[in-house]
């Protein structure tokens, strides 16, 4: 696979980190941060240009922002409750 990703010109690789960016950025803060950890880490066969442009387009992004369904307040004082018993 990584020899087939080496023939890729810039202009093709360039658009591949432009997808996986658009991928990157429908995923969880969880699964970014996964994501982000193994590129970075150069354990998957991606050549280095290519990597380091999938690292750079992500770190455009950001972490995702958890969604909360409760109130911040009551979330602090649930964790206060259990830690006065």
């Amino acid at each position: 696979m990584i020899r087939s990703l080496d023939r890729l010109s810039h202009a093709e690789k360039r658009s591949l980190a432009v997808q996986a960016k658009e991928e990157y950025r429908r995923l969880p803060e969880f699964g970014r941060q996964k994501l982000l950890d193994v590129l970075q880490s150069g354990t998957l066969p991606v050549p280095r240009d290519l990597r380091d442009s999938m690292i750079a387009e992500f770190n455009a992004i950001g972490p995702a922002r958890a969604r909360r369904t409760t109130p911040r307040v009551s979330l602090i004082g649930n964790a206060f409750a259990r830690c006065s018993e």
